[in-house]
């Protein structure tokens, strides 16, 4: 069993269900592959963890984080691992422009695959904010950077995204779904994510239920998959898994 990527669509592609339920899996050691954007290769906002605490900053060992903006460091987020596994994640303040990719460059997946992760949001943001899981990921750490992802957030909506070099294309505005479960009066909300990529399609899982699902040659699949978190949130984090 191993760990691997997926993504995103034209709207025209959607059909519709979904969800995905989560499973452990140890954090990677490390060594960054050399044809999937070795660590340290890119530009600055794009960091190699070198611990995971709150204090120091950054994301943890053996993982890559590469901010949108690229006058932004990644020093700038905290992921700190708690005694279950999971990553306490906190991407600044709203004002601060701290949305991210975090990602192993191991963590890559062709062909047919699943990828998992579980995201607890813990308090609410200032403004709705938006986290999940990207797939095919390439060039993650040069100018040419390229990934597709899918979003939930705290309202009860849903999107996909493409990124391609500074640029992300909306592929599916936020949109409310009853399988994407919105944030109690306290702001906390849990998300099981799930995606599929079939011979054919991929689908889009929160809690095992269906929330959209695209044709696959509307979208990358094949490359670097990981975690996708915008700024302003306050979240719990499972490590991927990915089987094939």
């Amino acid at each position: 069993m191993r760990v691997r990527p997926f993504w995103v669509a034209a709207s025209a592609c959607l059909l519709a269900a979904g969800c995905g339920r989560r499973a452990d899996r140890p954090e990677p050691k490390a060594a960054p592959e050399p044809a999937m954007s070795p660590a340290g290769s890119g530009p600055s906002n794009a960091v190699a963890g070198t611990d995971g605490s709150s204090p120091a900053g950054g994301v943890p060992p053996g993982y890559v984080g590469r901010t949108d903006d690229s006058t932004k460091s990644i020093t700038g987020v905290s992921y700190t691992t708690v005694g279950n596994g999971m990553w306490e994640v906190e991407s600044g303040t709203h004002d601060q422009n701290l949305s991210h990719i975090m990602y192993s460059p191991r963590d890559s997946a062709r062909g047919e695959y699943t990828v998992r992760t579980e995201i607890d949001q813990i308090s609410g943001p200032m403004h709705p904010e938006a986290a999940g899981v990207f797939i095919g990921g390439q060039d993650l750490a040069g100018p040419d950077q390229r990934y597709a992802y899918f979003l939930v957030r705290g309202d009860g909506q849903y999107s996909i995204k493409l990124r391609q070099g500074p640029k992300a294309s909306i592929l599916v505005p936020f949109t409310a779904s009853p399988n994407v479960p919105a944030a109690n009066a306290a702001g906390r909300v849990n998300y099981p994510l799930k995606i599929v990529v079939a011979k054919d399609s991929v689908s889009l899982l929160v809690n095992e239920q269906r929330v959209a699902a695209i044709a696959r040659a509307a979208i990358p699949t094949d490359g670097i998959t990981g975690i996708r978190v915008n700024h302003g949130l306050h979240l719990m984090v499972k490590p991927l898994v990915i089987a094939q």
